[in-house]
C-alpha cells in the first residue's frame, strides 16, 4: 500500500521547479517600484494575524503566534519568492494544504517579523493601506511579545479582544 505522506518523485520535481529562485529577483527587489508593487500585492493577497495556541504547557494556557503570509496561484510564484528573498531566506514557501496549485509564503518568527515585515510595511504598505488600524494592532502585539509582555495576563486579555 502506498504511503500517502511520502511525496512522489513527480511532486518532488514540481516542488524543486517552483522553489528555484530566478536570478532577476535579486535585482527587482532593489527597485522601489517593484517593492511598491509587492506592497499592493500584499495589501490584496496578504495576511497579518496573531494566532492563539491553546496548551496547558503555556502560561495561562495560551500562546500568541504572530503570522505574516501571502498566497498566490503557482503561476505567480515569483511574487512569493520575492518576499522570501526580501526576508533573506527566512520563512517558508510551500503549497497550501489541500490546494496544491496555490502556494504560500509565511513567516512566523517574532524576530524576523520585526526585522523584515514591520519596516517593509511601514515604508511601502502603510502609506497607502486601508488596513492601518489592523497593522498597528499587529505591530503593537508583536513588539510587546519581543519584550516578553505576552507572558503577562493583561496583554493576553487585550490581544484576545
Amino acid at each position: 500500500m502506498k504511503n500517502l505522506n511520502t511525496p512522489t518523485t513527480n511532486k518532488l520535481n514540481k516542488l524543486a521547479q517552483y522553489t528555484q529562485i530566478p536570478q532577476d529577483i535579486n535585482i527587482k527587489i532593489t527597485q522601489p517600484n517593484y517593492l511598491s508593487f509587492l506592497a499592493g500585492f500584499f495589501e490584496g493577497e496578504g495576511c497579518l494575524s496573531i494566532g492563539i495556541s491553546v496548551s496547558a504547557k503555556h502560561p495561562y494556557g495560551v500562546s500568541l503566534v504572530p503570522y505574516f503570509g501571502v498566497y498566490q496561484h503557482v503561476n505567480g510564484i515569483e511574487l512569493l519568492q520575492s518576499f522570501w528573498v526580501l526576508s533573506e531566506g527566512k520563512g517558508t514557501l510551500h503549497p497550501k494544504y489541500g490546494s496544491p496549485l496555490v502556494w504560500t509564503y509565511e513567516l512566523k518568527s517574532i524576530k524576523n517579523i520585526i526585522k523584515y515585515v514591520i519596516p517593509y510595511i511601514h515604508t511601502y504598505v502603510f502609506p497607502f493601506s486601508c488596513k492601518t488600524n489592523e497593522f498597528l494592532t499587529f505591530e503593537h502585539i508583536v513588539l510587546a511579545m519581543e519584550k516578553k509582555e505576552h507572558l503577562d495576563k493583561n496583554l493576553l486579555c487585550w490581544a484576545k479582544n
